[in-house]
């Protein structure tokens, strides 16, 4: 066999193998690219039956909820909340790519996992809407402060666009002195720490409040309360406005605590039960949280500052008025107590400036509070987070102060004596010669005897024959009354009875 045939045969050899070889290369790559296009398929199909599960589940999830809503509004008496209807109208439509691309011109994600194209739009003009900067930030326009006022709750729908725009602006007011006010103060202090958690909780309380401001779909049954209650905090009637207050939590109804009616008068208080009379606060949570008490203070101030034309002495007034949400002996002590010291704690108001850097204290307010803060055993009778009670305590120091410098002034050495100074009615007057205070006692007969009495408790005190006498200061002296049996006023330094 010649050499040239032999080279022939090993190269078709060669080139068979070659040939082979590249034919399983190839049926390897077609069975890899038919794996990983079946594969893909697969994923697809995969990622698809989770998006429509996850959809599914967050429907069913959202169903769930709103049943479970509805069924707790219908338990408490709420109105029912009003249905989104399905079908949306959506103006100035973007195509799906258009979309996409300026979404991602904007730094967002163009898709979010399960969001359709309709849900991608209302992102994109949300993103596009500006956000005022206040402690809530809205997208309403806030008004100036002297525009704020507000009055009665309009009926056509630009007014009501104008009223939610007077309401976030007076709220954003509120909640920005408050946090100013709270960053002036440093945060080592129980008292402090829990005054700060209560106006951030405030502010997460009433973010809900605000979007439906944006959204005007309020209620009316708790947007004319919430109306109410503005108005009469900008007047300064503090009372009217926690009655406000009670009317929208727990409401003026027949029945609401939600006593199951039964007896011949179910007819009548089935028949009171309206829209406006239910509560609308107390069935949630989180504004329920929220609730302050300042009857007290509110309540003695509103006595304090009564015109005179009201008729009556300030104990007659107190103890005759029926809708008192405050013991009437409490408010008649803080009254007189506050009396007997006003013009030092006037005094000491001023020279503190608490007026000028605490600008929701009032003089008549300011003066109760700091009577408290200085001389009551247990301090302000309001919780640690008040905020009221936090802005009179703030200044403690400076208060505390200014009180011994008043003390000083007038030459007294202690509290006990200065205490003394007060209640023998030494303290200047418009009437230098009369004490303000003569004390009225009557005589329970049924333990002792009025000779008893005069020969134990009151064996200190001269007689006189009538009450201008008893005014005069610094006389320890008393008078038997003619006509009440067993009655006698008096004036002294202080006297330990037992009657």
């Amino acid at each position: 066999m010649k050499r040239a045939d032999v080279e022939a045969e090993r190269r078709a050899q060669y080139l068979a193998e070659q040939r082979k070889i590249e034919e399983e290369k190839e049926a390897k790559l077609t069975q890899k690219r038919k794996r990983e296009e079946e594969e893909a398929d697969a994923n697809r199909a995969r990622e698809e039956k989770r998006r429509k599960l996850a959809e599914e589940s967050r429907r069913r999830r959202e169903e769930q909820e709103a049943e479970e809503e509805r069924a707790r509004r219908k338990r408490l008496g709420l109105p029912e909340l009003v249905k989104e209807t399905s079908e949306e109208v959506e103006v100035d439509d973007i195509k799906d790519e258009e979309l996409i691309q300026k979404l991602r011109e904007m730094g967002q994600p163009a898709v979010l996992f399960g969001e359709s194209h309709k849900q991608r739009l209302r992102r994109f003009r949300k993103l596009g809407v500006v956000m005022t900067t206040g402690p809530i930030p809205t997208s309403l326009e806030l008004v100036e402060e002297k525009d704020m006022k507000v009055d009665e709750l309009p009926k056509d729908a630009e007014g009501r666009k104008f009223l939610f725009r007077q309401l976030a602006s007076y709220f954003t007011m509120v909640l920005t002195e408050w946090e100013a006010a709270l960053d002036k103060e440093k945060r080592d202090t129980f008292a402090s720490k829990a005054a700060y958690n209560a106006m951030v909780q405030s502010k997460e309380n009433m973010t809900p409040l605000f979007r439906k401001f944006e959204k005007g779909d309020l209620d009316e049954g708790v947007l004319e309360p919430i109306v109410e209650i503005v108005k009469a905090a900008q007047e300064k009637r503090y009372v009217d406005a926690n009655d406000g207050y009670l009317r929208l939590s727990i409401g003026k109804a027949a029945w609401p605590i939600g006593v199951t009616m039964v007896g011949i008068h179910e007819r009548s208080a089935r028949e009171k039960l309206h829209e406006s009379d239910k509560g609308h606060v107390m069935g949630d949570e989180v504004t329920r949280k929220s609730a302050t008490t300042m009857s007290l203070y509110h309540e003695t101030a509103e006595f304090l500052t009564a015109p005179t034309s009201s008729g009556g002495s300030l104990k007659s007034r107190i103890f005759s008025k029926k809708d008192l949400k405050s013991q009437p002996a409490q408010i008649y002590a803080l009254a007189i107590e506050s009396c007997k010291w006003s013009s030092i704690l006037k005094e000491v108001i001023e020279n503190a400036e608490i007026l000028r850097l605490e600008r929701k204290l009032t003089p008549i307010l300011s003066t109760l509070l700091v009577h408290d803060l200085l001389l009551a055993k247990r301090g302000i009778a309001l919780p640690a987070v008040h905020g009221l009670r936090a802005s009179v305590e703030r200044h403690k120091n400076r208060l505390s102060a200014e009180f011994t410098k008043a003390r000083i002034r007038r030459k007294l050495g202690s509290l006990e004596a200065i205490k003394a100074h007060i209640e023998a009615g030494l303290e200047e007057s418009t009437d230098a010669s009369e004490a303000p205070y003569p004390r009225w006692v009557r005589i329970n007969t049924l333990k002792t005897t009025l000779e008893d009495q005069l020969e134990a408790t009151f064996s200190g005190l001269k007689r006189v024959g009538t009450v201008e006498a008893v005014r005069q200061r610094g006389l320890k002296c008393l008078f038997i009354d003619n006509n009440i049996p067993s009655l006698l006023t008096f004036w002294t330094l202080s006297l330990k009875m037992e009657i």
